[in-house]
This record gives structure tokens, C-alpha cells and sequence, in this order.
């Protein structure tokens, strides 16, 4: 009777380690991961910028309107709302048009 030989017996950490045709597989699909989070972390980096671009685009166009005092520096005026991100074109025109009647003192007639 052999002694135990004529069993192969595979250790669980033999079992366990993964083969060299699992690890190549895995490689890629790593690979891809942390090309995905990379694209993640910096859509979230041109985001946050934009935001605060935006931010200080509105701010800077705010200032400039309160200073405005002729027709050329309110359609500037105007024009910095529409770039700074503002998408309410219409209440954009309204605010400038306002602040230009306010400065100039004139009211529109109603009818």
C-alpha cells in the first residue's frame, strides 16, 4: 500500500492564488477601472471650475451693470450676462432694459 501517494492532494492556498490566465484577464478590466474613475475625478474637476467661472463671470457682470451709464456699456453689460452662463436670456434683457429705464429715468408707457 503506497503511503499516501497515490492521492494528489492541492493545498488551499494552491487553490486560492489565482492563475496566470485569471491575472491577464484581470488586467484590462483594472486597467479600464482606473481609467474610468480617473475620467470621473476630472469631469468632476472641470465641473466645479466652471461653476466657479461662471460664479465670477455673474458677479463681475452684476458690478459692471450697477456701474453702467450709456446704451454701449449696458448692451456689454448684456452681453457678459448671456457669456457668464445666464440661459433666462429674455429676463437678462428685462433686467438690463430696467436698470437702463432706471438710469435714464424714463418708465414705458402702458397702453
Amino acid at each position: 500500500m503506497a503511503r499516501n501517494g497515490s492521492r494528489k492532494t492541492t493545498s488551499r492556498v494552491e487553490r486560492d492564488r489565482p492563475t496566470a490566465r485569471t491575472t491577464r484577464q484581470d488586467q484590462p478590466l483594472a486597467a479600464l477601472t482606473r481609467a474610468a474613475d480617473t475620467m470621473v475625478r476630472a469631469g468632476s474637476d472641470v465641473q466645479q471650475h466652471i461653476a466657479q467661472s461662471t460664479g465670477l463671470l455673474q458677479q463681475e457682470a452684476a458690478r459692471k451693470l450697477r456701474l453702467a451709464t450709456n446704451p454701449g456699456e449696458f448692451f456689454a453689460v448684456q452681453a457678459a450676462f448671456m457669456l457668464a452662463g445666464w440661459q433666462q436670456s429674455v429676463e437678462c434683457s428685462s433686467i438690463v432694459a430696467q436698470a437702463w429705464r432706471d438710469a435714464m429715468g424714463t418708465r414705458p408707457s402702458t397702453q
